[in-house]
């Protein structure tokens, strides 16, 4: 019996002590902050977030950097809602520099084989599409004179 009642205060006091830790600020700012948003923070800089998706990198970077302030003055609680902020931001981007990105290889593949066809030898006759015109026009004069000269 009394093996039982240890055992039973035992897994008592930790169970208290877990559940403490679990809302405590500096454990959790560590967890969300210092761990999940850096990271995602990183993977966004690493997908070149700078280029392809600049609003998510810039405000993935200020909440970061505005977590690590609100901590630094003991307000966990905000601290820990930046970092949320900074982690989702860093997800959007990295998402969106992925496609950005995808887009751009397409982009720069259609561009490649259109710079592949060969431009006419000089002096070649050029083919220009010209679009008809809605009404017949008359008989134009166009008078061309060089700068500072005529009427």
């Amino acid at each position: 019996m009394r093996f039982v009642l240890n055992k039973l205060a035992t897994v008592t006091i930790f169970a208290i002590i877990f559940t403490s830790m679990a809302g405590c600020g500096p454990v959790e700012y560590m967890g969300q902050v210092g761990v999940k948003a850096s990271k995602s923070h990183a993977s966004l800089s690493q997908a070149h977030g700078e280029k392809y998706s600049p609003y998510e990198y810039w405000s993935s970077k200020y909440y970061l950097e505005r977590a690590r302030y609100k901590a630094g003055y003991g307000d966990y609680q905000d601290s820990v809602r930046y970092g949320k902020k900074a982690q989702q931001m860093s997800r959007d981007g990295s998402r969106r520099a992925i496609v950005e990105k995808k887009r751009e290889v397409e982009i720069g593949q259609v561009e490649e084989e259109a710079s592949k066809t060969e431009p006419p030898p000089e002096g070649a006759p050029v083919k220009l599409k010209v679009a008809p015109a809605k009404e017949t026009p008359g008989k134009v004069e166009l008078e061309i004179t060089k700068k500072g000269e005529g009427k």
